[in-house]
């Protein structure tokens, strides 16, 4: 979520200077030189929780028309790129009664580590504000609310990427990747037919009283936060945690979506399953890009506590390389499934995770 834009925005508009072509341009595109406090869906136990966010200044405002043109939807994709990182911002966290402060590194980004203060399992509300403003913007209060999400005692977690494991990106050539994140607003975006249904199936587990946690770990970067969270409220995906790749800005940035090195990915995901260890964890993800070797990697430092590995198939080329991988997860007892088809990956989940609870 991200903190509202200011009450008066005239007076964050300069004016009475001759005219400049590029600052004509930045008015156009709504450009304001005003700090936003952003917060992401964060996870936590019964002893601790983990939050954070970032914060801009000179925010390209991002708008929430429902236009659907190539424009509207270029400057869109833009605008969520072009900020800049405020360093060193002091933040502040309520959660619960209680608060704590931090100050955001070089890159605007914030987090928190912090006592659970008594939230049981589901989801939680917690607040962050900035403090100790330019006086500039003493009149304006500067906070948002966001989520935490406390898992119930359930027997699985599970951990999906996002681009091409259900959202249809075309991560594998840039110029499709590039044209579709321009082009489409997040209603004209497709997901993989069949994968709400078995999302849905396996959040729903044993009990819909008691979900199964949901944690979307993917190389997409911190811009897109609420495109994907949107993507998946109206696709009926899980309601789950998202953690994304280093915020970017910038033009180039963009043209680098999503790329780079992906390690992160295997360090968040190991950060999940030390603070869940009674959890048994499934891994949904696709050929692409490097989930396969990730994936791997991850079953081999965490023995017995993951237990079935997805792999969508996009990508033809990488097909024998997959097959060693999946001989190998299979030979340490690690269920393998390879997919073109969401029913394929729906069947196979009901046989190895919810059959024997159906009958036994």
């Amino acid at each position: 979520m991200l903190s509202d834009r200011p009450q008066n925005i005239k007076k964050f508009r300069k004016r009475g200077k001759p005219f400049n072509l590029k600052r004509w341009v930045l008015k156009k595109l709504n450009w304001i030189n005003y700090p936003f406090i952003s917060a992401y869906r964060g996870y936590g136990d019964s002893e601790k929780i983990i939050v954070s966010g970032h914060v801009f200044r000179s925010l390209y405002w991002i708008s929430e028309r429902e236009r659907n043109n190539i424009i509207v939807n270029s400057l869109r994709t833009l605008k969520r790129f072009l900020m800049n990182p405020i360093p060193e911002a002091s933040v502040e966290l309520q959660v619960g009664k209680n608060k704590y402060t931090t100050t955001a590194n070089s890159a605007g980004y914030y987090s928190f580590n912090v006592p659970n203060p008594g939230f049981r399992a589901g989801w939680h509300d917690y607040r962050v504000r900035l403090i100790d403003l330019d006086e500039a913007y003493e009149d304006e209060d500067i906070r948002v609310v966001e989520e935490i999400l406390i898992p119930h005692n359930t027997e699985y977690a599970f951990i999906s990427d996002i681009d091409d494991t259900f959202l249809v990106s075309h991560s594998t050539s840039l110029f499709k990747k590039v044209y579709n994140l321009l082009t489409k607003n997040v209603k004209k975006r497709k997901a993989f037919e069949g994968v709400a249904k078995h999302y849905q199936r396996l959040m729903r587990g044993a009990d819909p009283e008691m979900p199964n946690p949901f944690f979307y770990v993917s190389s997409s970067e911190w811009n897109l936060y609420d495109f994907i969270v949107e993507f998946c409220e109206i696709n009926e995906l899980p309601r789950g945690v998202y953690l994304l790749q280093d915020l970017k800005s910038g033009f180039r940035q963009l043209l680098k979506q999503s790329g780079g090195d992906h390690r992160h990915k295997e360090i968040k995901i190991r950060k999940i399953l030390e603070m869940f260890p009674n959890h048994k964890f499934v891994l949904l993800g696709d050929n692409g890009q490097r989930d396969p070797e990730i994936y791997h990697d991850i079953t081999r430092q965490f023995p017995g506590q993951v237990i079935a590995v997805y792999i969508r198939d996009i990508n033809q080329k990488k097909i024998k390389r997959i097959k060693r991988i999946g001989n190998e997860m299979k030979e340490n007892n690690i269920h393998f499934m390879f997919f073109r088809d969401s029913d394929e990956a729906f069947h196979h989940s009901e046989d190895i995770l919810f059959s024997r609870k159906q009958t036994g």
